[in-house]
């Protein structure tokens, strides 16, 4: 990180950004994405590698447990 702060000075880094906020507003996607992730950073990748998109069904089974399992209600919509 040295290397980088000591290759650009404070005044540059300044002007680097006003230009790349003045193409933002202009429309250019690239500046955009740019000051995106310099100021709250890369989006978060969001993959569901479980259920194929499908809705998660949880099932608790209790094992030697001295509490009941209780009985959910009918007509709650659960299988």
């Amino acid at each position: 990180m040295e290397v980088s702060i000591a290759a650009v000075s404070l005044k540059d880094w300044r002007e680097i950004i006003k230009k790349a906020v003045e193409q933002a507003k202009r429309g250019d996607q690239q500046a955009r994405k740019f000051l995106a992730e310099y100021l709250i950073g890369p989006p978060q990748q969001r993959l569901d590698v479980t259920s194929g998109g499908e809705k998660l069904k949880i099932e608790v089974e209790y094992v030697n447990s001295p509490i009941a399992t209780p009985s959910l209600p009918s007509g709650t919509g659960e299988n």
